[in-house]
Order: C-alpha cells, then structure tokens, then sequence
C-alpha cells in the first residue's frame, strides 16, 4: 500500500510536534534520511512513482495523456495481480474531471494514462467498506484529498488522516498476512530537497535507512516486492528497504571473460561480456596483472545497461610490458550484488 501526501521537507514533518502519530511510525518502522521527489512539478512526481519517468513533465496540466505508456497499474493488470487505486473525494470511478471538491486530477497519476485509467482507480469513499469487508487487493494505492495530503491543509490534518487509516489497516489481515504501507510525499517545499518517507511493515524494526533515493526506488521496490520488471528510471535506482520482503529477488550480473584482441608489445584491448540480469549495471571494470592477483584495473569503455541479455564490454590498455604474459577479469555489479 501507498499512501501519497503533498508538499513537505522532511525536517518539517520528523519530530514536529504536530505530527505525534506519524512521528510514532517513524520511530518504530523503516525512516528514511535521504530520500528525495524527482520531479520539477508534483504531477510529475506522481507520474515518475507509476511509470519510471516524468513524462517531460514541468507544470501541473490536465489535459494531457499518455497512451500506451505501461505504468505499475498495467504491469499489475498483465501479471494478474489485483490491485485498487483509492482517490479521496473523487466523484466516480476512472473519472477524468479536473477537479471536484478536495480532489484534483493532478494527484491521481493513474487517469493520464488510458491503459490504466479503468475500474480499478476508485473513489476513496470504497476504501472503508473494502477493508472492513477484506477485500482490499495485494497492492494498494491511497491518494487523500486536498486537506487530508496537507497540500491545503496542515499537519496536524494530516496526522489525523493518517491516524483514521493506518491503525485499521495494520489490524486487518490484509497487514497481518504481509501487507505493507508505504507513507511518502511528493516533494518538498524548499531545499534541501528530502521528503519524507516511513515502511510501515511488521512488527517494526526502527530502521533509520540512510541510502540516498527517490522515487523511482519507491517504484523499483514495489515492482521487486509483486516480481515486475523495472520501468524506466527505476531500473537506475536504489530500491526503498522494505524489511523481509519475500518478492523478486535481484541477480547480480552474469560475466564471461573472452580474448584480448589488437594485441601489440605494449597495449591490448580486453574483452568480456555482462548480463545485467535486469539491474542497471553499477559498476564494470576490466582487472589485468602478471598474475591472477592482478594489481591494475580499466573501467569498461561503457556500461552494459540493465537488459537481460550478454552486452559486449572491452576496454584499451597501454602500460603492458613486451613479451609478459597477463592475466585478466571481468567484474561486473548492480544493486543485487
């Protein structure tokens, strides 16, 4: 499950004193230190957090859609994997109206793209009825309203929101069986530009997770979690801890080592292939030396991507010594190992 606030720094949300409630969450769950919104506007937020990608987008429009664009909600859908967007204050479902009371479309990601906009993006008011009923779907995604986000309304609103939702979602079996809520804001109001974001899963582990992210990581770890391939920018980027999450595991690349070509006395170029195993590739380098215990190193010329397929890799090098023989290896890392 995620829930999708609006417009805070993170230093104006951990240890506010109007915030007691989520404050209690952080302290217990997983916190995060440096995570960050990707967007130059809050619509593109939200649309880099379902699709991998901004779209291109600067402002905030509403007429705009990007047809045949795959998001989360249709990788789901192919999958077979029950999913429900809740919009709070949204008048009907996959509604496409700019605004309607305290909802606006610009916080719904879901109805730009019309693969994705259909029954499944809800108003919110179903979102009661479907927990007390147990039948909120696997993933879970919670938009409030203009008040309850804190886009025009204050912590205090927000703390109480989150205080009517969360507790009764930890306490369904939804939760209990492995549900997890993940509680973010779109970005920040000022530099530095870190929002908040707390996993609320288990029993707790008060994690402070300290890597630097966004959310394109927020994206990468939900399609771990549900076994989906990375879309976009999320294949480059480091995924949310989610603690004891039993989804998709990430391999760490696959390397071969082949035959060093335009050989002279001095120089040669080695040659390997990597298979990214569908993580962004990190790290390549060639290791060369007089021995297998190498001692020199040349990055290679480029990286290999994040497809699934062995890339050819090689890399030039020009301080060997004539009639030596050399040894040399390929190493190869993404966030898998």
């Amino acid at each position: 499950m995620l829930i999708m606030e609006e417009n805070r720094n993170r230093n104006e949300v951990i240890g506010a004193a109007d915030m007691p409630y989520f404050n209690s969450l952080a302290s217990k769950y997983v916190d995060t230190t440096s995570w960050e919104g990707v967007g130059p506007s809050s619509l593109a937020d939200y649309l880099a957090v379902i699709s991998g990608s901004t779209q291109g987008v600067t402002e905030n429009p509403t007429g705009i859609s990007f047809p045949g664009v795959p998001t989360l909600g249709s990788q789901l859908s192919e999958a077979g994997i029950p999913w429900r967007a809740y919009m709070e204050d949204m008048p009907t479902v996959e509604s496409e109206v700019a605004e309607s009371g305290e909802y606006v479309k610009r916080h719904n990601p879901f109805a730009y793209f019309p693969g994705t906009n259909g029954p499944n993006v809800i108003p919110g008011s179903e979102f009661a009825p479907d927990l007390a009923e147990g039948k909120l779907p696997p993933f879970v995604w919670y938009t409030p309203n203009l008040i309850n986000d804190g886009h025009d309304g204050t912590n205090a609103e927000v703390d109480s929101s989150l205080e009517s939702i969360v507790p009764a979602v930890q306490a369904s079996a939804w939760y209990k069986e492995g549900g997890i809520i993940i509680i973010t804001w779109d970005e920040s109001n000022a530099p530095p530009d870190v929002i908040p974001t707390v996993v609320v899963s288990g029993e707790g582990s008060g994690t402070s997770f300290t890597a630097k992210g966004n959310h394109y990581g927020t994206l990468a770890a939900i399609e771990d979690l549900y076994g989906l391939p990375l879309l976009g920018d999320a294949a480059h980027a480091t995924p949310l801890l989610i603690p004891g999450a039993t989804g998709k595991e990430v391999t760490p690349p696959t390397v071969e080592t082949k035959a060093a070509s335009l050989l002279t006395q001095t120089s040669a170029t080695l040659n390997a292939t990597v298979n990214p195993n569908g993580r962004e590739v990190t790290k390549c380098e060639l290791e060369y030396g007089t021995t297998t215990s190498y001692g020199s190193i040349a990055s290679c010329t480029l990286l290999p991507g994040s497809g699934t397929s062995p890339v050819a890799v090689s890399t030039s090098v020009a301080d060997l010594v004539a009639n030596t023989t050399y040894h040399f290896r390929i190493l190869a890392t993404n966030f898998g190992g």
